[in-house]
Order: structure tokens, then C-alpha cells, then sequence
């Protein structure tokens, strides 16, 4: 949770939070095609609710991910996803 200088709060949707943490620790358990899964899922469900701070944090989070899976071209994706969700060009 962050605040902005007029006392907004920016929360990310917990659920799609959680789902993307799952992802990874499928992928810790030695499961990458159900990790690679679960994590699409939670983009689905990120892109579905619009909001830019849960969007964020889910690339971060599976940026991450995509790294450990050794995937460069998905921790791109990810950057590139995270910079629109943000506004920035």
C-alpha cells in the first residue's frame, strides 16, 4: 500500500496478488508449466480489474518469476507492461 502527496491510498488487489506468489512457489515445488500458468491467469485477472498500482505489482512480481524460469523476453514483457500500467511512454 503507498500514499501519494494528496493522501491518496493505491492498494493492489490482494487476490491477484496472491495468485501470483502461488505461481512462484508452484514454480519453487518444481512445477514451471503450472507456474507459467497460474501467473497468466493473474495477469488475466489484472487486466480484467484495470487498476494501474495492481498491474504494477504483478509485473513486478512476475517479472521475477520470469527470470527464474529464464525467460528474458517475458521479464521485458513484464517491464514494458508495468511502464504503460504506470502512464509512462
Amino acid at each position: 500500500m503507498t500514499w501519494d502527496p494528496a493522501g491518496n491510498i493505491y492498494v493492489a488487489d490482494a487476490v491477484t496478488n496472491a495468485m501470483s506468489f502461488h505461481a512462484s512457489a508452484l514454480w519453487y515445488l518444481g512445477r514451471p508449466d503450472a507456474a507459467i500458468e497460474g501467473l497468466a491467469r493473474a495477469v488475466e485477472r489484472a487486466d480484467a480489474i484495470g487498476q494501474p498500482y495492481t498491474r504494477v505489482a504483478l509485473a513486478q512480481n512476475g517479472g521475477i518469476l520470469a527470470a527464474e524460469l529464464g525467460d528474458a523476453d517475458a521479464v521485458r514483457r513484464r517491464a514494458d507492461w508495468a511502464r504503460k500500467s504506470a502512464g509512462q511512454p
